[in-house]
């Protein structure tokens, strides 16, 4: 599906199946993605402000340069296997979350390493270990 620039605010998406939709630069605030297939989507440059992703399926997912602040229902475990890099405007409650970053930083390694492909996207990224506690010096 072609819906590059298109309005869909408050559009109700629950559980569409989307896949390999090109939806760059589309207004998709307030819209209703819960339970949607969105893999292998282009939805660089669209507003998701607010939208509701409860759910949905991004695997493969470019939102390269968008903006998901406010988005609700996002989870870091949902952007690790999604395109985002430091132009992807994320929730707060996500932005500094080590998964996330982690994510980031991976995918902008991609796109050098790929920049043939740009739209190729990284394997998942892997949840960071929890910091291991200091060891207290002791022997035994």
């Amino acid at each position: 599906m072609f819906l590059t620039g298109a309005d869909l605010r408050r559009a109700d998406l629950r559980g569409a199946s989307l896949q390999r939709t090109i939806a760059n630069g589309a207004d998709l605030r307030w819209a209703w993605l819960g339970e949607s297939d969105l893999r292998s989507s282009a939805i660089s440059g669209a507003n998701l402000r607010h939208a509701l992703l409860d759910g949905a399926q991004l695997e493969r997912v470019h939102f390269d340069g968008s903006d998901l602040r406010g988005a609700q229902g996002l989870t870091a475990e949902q952007l690790s296997v999604a395109f985002i890099d430091s132009t992807t405007k994320l929730p707060e409650a996500l932005r500094d979350d080590p998964w996330v970053l982690a994510r980031v930083i991976d995918c902008e390694a991609w796109r050098e390493a790929h920049e043939r492909e740009p739209w190729a996207c990284p394997p998942q990224t892997l949840r960071p270990e929890a910091t291991a506690p200091a060891s207290s010096g002791t022997a035994s």
